[in-house]
């Protein structure tokens, strides 16, 4: 007899994850398996919901392949999409060990609560460019990019586009002045692009006579935020949930380069979460190690400014120990019940010999 013909994993079980692309994709909510760790974090996320709450900064740390992306999605998701259907095994796994919980998900379900996502890569953009690019981008996807304050990038945009069309000259001067078509510069701008907007600033006085760029709307990445977390609200929305994934590829390529000005922006971040009350604004960074495994080599200040940063966030942690495994194992793999009993009867003394020699001792 061919055990593959009786034994298989269960279907979709083996996929990579993409938190930004895979939102919406129903069946890798569906076949989510929590270990009890994972269902230990997802407590910890659904209770930081509570107005009270001030434990709103997370950095999720686990080794490479342990789940953490998948685990966030699934996260994500309650706390979006709110579908029931896309959660009932889910539930019914929570509900076997913590029927609490599982009763705080589903009124969490059956609430007219909701977060908005917004999802960042690993990448080689800086902290304030991708917490800003990224928010518009969750706006945009949520059919809210009329919430979006001006930003001083979109300010600089609507400086060029009015030398285009009214001053030409400027535009001309302007043009020879940058290294690069206007259409790439704008472009950059558009992604919220710290280089280009320092560029133009520089280049500003040089084309009006001296004077300094003051854009109406000088927003920081937390007034920012604040800001659409207020307009959301009126939405229907709850708040914002920043997960930022892969963030130890961040670390790994940009230590060296990261300004203090960014270092102390996501402490700041953190720091606002935590603050942040009934208006929520949550982050999750997720990572393979904490942000010290990390530092360990860089000046000494720039270690004691990670050191703070560090300070702002709760370590939550994936861990899969060997009981663990077997669990996630017994779930996945599928096996026709009425043979497996006659397996079991035909090999009874073989599995007993089994037991006494490896688990009994």
């Amino acid at each position: 007899m061919n055990l593959k013909d009786k034994i298989n994993i269960m279907s979709d079980f083996q996929f990579s994850i993409n938190i930004g692309y895979d939102l919406y994709s129903d069946n890798k909510i569906k076949n989510y398996i929590p270990t009890t760790s994972a269902i230990e974090i997802i407590e910890d996320v659904m209770l930081s919901m509570s107005p009270t709450s001030n434990d709103r900064a997370r950095i999720f740390v686990g080794a490479y392949g342990k789940g953490k992306s998948h685990l966030a999605l699934v996260l994500i998701s309650l706390l979006f999409r709110k579908e029931k259907g896309l959660f009932d095994s889910l539930l019914s796994m929570i509900c076997e060990t913590k029927p609490e919980l599982c009763k705080y998900i589903k009124n969490y379900l059956d609430s007219d609560k909701k977060m908005l996502p917004v999802i960042i890569q690993g990448t080689s953009k800086g902290i304030q460019q991708s917490l800003m690019y990224e928010l518009n981008k969750a706006l945009q996807a949520a059919g809210l990019e009329d919430i979006m304050p001006e930003t001083y990038f979109k300010a600089a945009i609507n400086a060029i586009n009015t030398w285009k069309e009214e001053y030409p000259s400027t535009y001309r001067a302007f043009e020879k002045e940058i290294g690069c078509s206007v259409t790439n510069f704008v472009s950059e701008l558009h992604e919220y692009n710290i280089i280009y907007y320092e560029n133009f600033k520089e280049i500003y006085p040089q084309l009006t006579s001296g004077s300094e760029f003051n854009p109406i709307s000088n927003t920081n990445v937390i007034d920012l935020y604040n800001d659409v977390n207020d307009k959301i609200k009126e939405r229907g929305y709850g708040g914002i949930f920043v997960i930022y994934d892969e963030f130890s590829k961040f670390l790994e390529g940009n230590l060296n380069k990261t300004s203090a000005e960014e270092i102390k922006t996501l402490q700041d971040f953190a720091e606002n979460c935590s603050r942040s009350k009934n208006k929520q604004l949550h982050i999750m960074l997720i990572s393979h190690q904490s942000i010290l495994n990390y530092v360990d080599k860089l000046p000494k200040v720039k270690v004691d400014a990670w050191k703070a940063v560090s300070n702002r966030f709760k370590t939550v942690e994936l861990n899969t120990s060997s009981p663990q495994l077997y669990e996630l194992m017994s779930r996945v793999i599928v096996h026709d019940k009425l043979w497996f009993k006659d397996f079991k009867n035909e090999n009874k003394k073989i599995f007993e010999e089994l037991y006494s020699r490896h688990i009994a001792k």
